[in-house]
């Protein structure tokens, strides 16, 4: 972390874009010393294993209150209080944090409010050497809390700044919340390190608003999910974005259709496609060539320090072209799930992270082709429901689709699709477009409804209802 400040001072740029007035590195600089000054004085960074919480919500103030907190190696707890009330209640109640930074300690310029108390925080000896605690969101309603190290966050930056080419002259639109994993390490500190500019969404600001704010700052990377993405360039018809030099893809599979519209909107920049989960801080690969014969499902190979191999359902190696299990093996690989010892064993073994992820290698190459746990079995049919979604998506009028499966009366697997389409398309239409394109007949939904919107997070992915695969 010394080393990360030292880096951060020989800048001499912008650091945070902000409406008025910018925060320049110095400053930047400046506000994180007078956190670190107040966050000392309440007594912390005399032991190991201290945590703060720091909610989202802050926006850019986040950003000085983290790096402050870091610097003392007190492990960061991001939180939402905004979009995740009773996540922030529960998390409270389980590990009844002394500190909570949030907008009622933090003045307009980034700084925390001095204070008198000293809250005698207490050790806990889980997250001795541990920088951020970043809870998943997970299909259980149960999140866990990814514990990850210094090594396994700088390694990952490290690793991902071998292949991100970023300049001091870069500007980087961040919408994502410091909730997420990507948002930290895959955006904002290689950015500060490479002596960029960052402009930082505010928290009540949808990112589906984005596209407003990539001329008038005049961004050159943006990082998005790809329902995001897609959805910004059905909007932008007849706009030209000049200074938008790349565009990372990650956060969910992407589609063909997808990476066809957004390469269509925005021709001037490089699309890569990146892979990567939380307990993996969260980079594991990036296809930083989607050319036009690229298939989509292409996420490149792996980041160096980053091994990766591809098993069966008895956990043995694959060879190349066979689909199975990713598994990854590097220093960025978790140290493991707060308190909960019995799931870290089933999650990691040998040092090898088992995503949950179904993949294979081609031509030295990682292809991602849906969740493990995803798998419908429709009549003894092995079924993903990204293969539906994508068939569906490359009929004419349709939007966004999301598939899920549900028991039919407790008995027969019946698949349904929701779609978002133009206006005037009915559900027998786009049967009849499957029909007339000869499309696999084992992938056509026994459903298909047509909704106005599909549910999505505050990334913008979309969310899949509860399901029952098998």
């Amino acid at each position: 972390m010394e080393g990360f400040m030292a880096g951060l001072s020989r800048h001499q740029g912008i650091s945070v874009i902000m409406p008025g007035t910018d925060l320049r590195y110095a400053s930047l600089l400046e506000v994180v010393e007078q956190n670190k000054k107040v966050i000392r004085g309440m007594g912390f960074g005399g032991a190991t294993g201290q945590l703060v919480f720091i909610d989202a919500a802050l926006g850019w103030k986040w950003v000085p209150a983290a790096l402050a907190a870091l610097s003392l190696n007190v492990t960061v707890i991001p939180i939402d209080s905004h979009r995740s009330p009773q996540q922030l209640a529960k998390l409270c109640a389980e590990l009844t944090p002394e500190l909570i930074i949030d907008e009622n300690r933090v003045s307009h310029d980034g700084r925390m409010l001095e204070t008198q108390a000293i809250l005698s925080p207490k050790s806990r000896a889980e997250l001795e050497n541990i920088a951020f605690l970043l809870y998943t969101s997970g299909t259980t309603g149960n999140p866990k809390g990814v514990m990850l190290s210094s090594e396994n966050i700088w390694s990952n930056v490290h690793s991902i700044l071998s292949y991100f080419d970023l300049s001091p002259r870069d500007r980087m639109l961040i919408i994502r919340p410091f909730t997420h994993a990507s948002a930290i390490t895959g955006e904002l500190l290689p950015c500060l390190i490479s002596g960029c500019s960052v402009y930082i969404k505010p928290s009540e600001v949808s990112p589906l608003h984005s596209l407003s704010l990539l001329n008038k700052y005049k961004i050159s990377v943006f990082c998005a999910t790809p329902t995001v993405c897609s959805y910004i360039a059905r909007v932008a018809t007849n706009r030209s974005f000049p200074h938008l030099k790349k565009i990372v893809l990650s956060g969910e599979g992407l589609t063909a259709r997808q990476l066809e519209l957004i390469r269509r909107t925005f021709p001037l920049a490089r699309i890569w496609n990146a892979y990567g989960l939380t307990e993996a801080s969260p980079r594991v690969s990036c296809n930083t060539d989607l050319s036009d014969m690229n298939d989509p499902l292409c996420v490149g190979t792996p980041l160096p320090d980053v091994s990766i191999k591809i098993v069966d359902s008895h956990s043995r190696d694959l060879p190349e072209g066979e689909q199975g299990e990713i598994w990854v093996h590097g220093p960025n690989v978790m140290s493991g799930y707060c308190k909960d010892p019995e799931n870290t064993k089933n999650k990691i073994i040998d040092g090898w992270l088992r995503t949950s992820d179904m993949g294979s290698f081609r031509n030295g190459k990682l292809y991602v082709h849906g969740r493990k746990d995803e798998l419908m079995i429709r009549g003894g049919v092995n079924i993903y429901p990204q293969e539906i979604e994508d068939m569906l998506l490359g009929c004419v009028g349709v939007k966004e689709a999301v598939v899920f499966a549900e028991r039919d009366n407790g008995f027969s697997l019946k698949i349904h699709a929701w779609v978002v389409t133009d206006e005037g398309i009915q559900p027998s239409d786009i049967m009849t477009m499957l029909i007339k394109k000869r499309t696999d007949a084992r992938l056509w939904p026994d459903h298909i409804e047509i909704k106005t919107e599909l549910e999505k997070n505050h990334t913008g992915k979309i969310l899949r209802p509860f399901t029952y695969w098998t």
